[in-house]
């Protein structure tokens, strides 16, 4: 799965648990295909926007989404009783997976039942103009355990997971000008280039990826160091820098491969 679903399924999983009280095992919460990270909407419970379209399936096969109702947004837990019950949900006539996963795990109270907002182009049996409720397959209805939301984050999480440190190690092959990061193949450079000199640099080994190089530095390893048109020779540095980030960035979200200044360059150090 591509990083910007892992990020972005991150972002949603950490948004809903941040809703949740202390006492809850599990919940009802409605998403939606939006930028926000969540919105309101009269009569309803609050809505999640996730981002990537593969969002909700990567949440249902590593075990947060138990169970789903598409086209249909959770208003509340309304008692057996209830008019809503009685009379509506008839109407939609629809088995909901929600409600027996609920049951089951002891999410929902005695004699809880959960009330959706849905699309209606039907009353009564009759055909209405009138058409209302969540209409995309995009908008849902979804069962989340605490415990559920709480794995994801440990083992996805940037800042602790050992998946995502494995995402960020870079090797360099000077045998075929691959770089790769984690295994997968970002960019190829040409040998007898300057942007192949550079990653034999500082792409060499762990101490010359952690280290923060002068121009100087590199231009020695290059045997380029002499006093004579020393400002164009640093360009040659600066140029294949940059190209390699540019390079990079149009097929990965690396934006900033290397980091430089006027006067020093190193690996970026989210990467190992």
């Amino acid at each position: 799965m591509n990083n910007d679903v892992i990020l972005d399924s991150l972002r949603l999983v950490k948004n809903i648990l941040n809703s949740l009280l202390p006492e809850e095992k599990g919940a009802i919460v409605n998403i939606a295909r939006d930028k926000r990270d969540s919105f309101q909407l009269k009569g309803i419970a609050t809505i999640y926007g996730y981002k990537q379209d593969k969002t909700p399936v990567f949440l249902e096969k590593h075990g947060v989404i138990e169970a789903i109702n598409t086209r249909k947004w959770h208003v509340d837990n309304v008692d057996e009783n209830d008019d809503w019950v009685k009379q509506v949900l008839p109407e939609i006539n629809f088995v909901d997976p929600i409600f027996t996963k609920a049951l089951a795990k002891d999410y929902l109270e005695d004699n809880q039942i959960p009330k959706y907002y849905y699309e209606a182009t039907y009353w009564g049996g009759v055909p209405t103009v009138y058409s209302w409720g969540p209409k995309k397959d995009r908008h849902a209805a979804i069962l989340v355990s605490v415990d559920g939301l709480n794995k994801f984050i440990e083992m996805f999480d940037v800042q602790n997971s050992k998946f995502a440190q494995k995402e960020k190690i870079v090797t360099f092959d000077d045998a075929t000008g691959e770089v790769k990061v984690s295994g997968n193949t970002l960019g190829k450079i040409r040998k007898n280039t300057d942007q192949f000199e550079l990653c034999n640099v500082v792409l060499k080994n762990g101490a010359s990826k952690k280290k923060t190089w002068e121009w100087d530095e590199i231009l020695n390893k290059w045997h380029m160091d002499n006093l004579d048109n020393l400002k164009a020779k640093k360009m040659k540095v600066y140029r294949a820098a940059r190209e390699i980030n540019k390079k990079i960035a149009q097929v990965s979200e690396y934006k900033e491969f290397y980091i430089f200044t006027t006067n020093t360059l190193q690996l970026n150090p989210i990467f190992k």
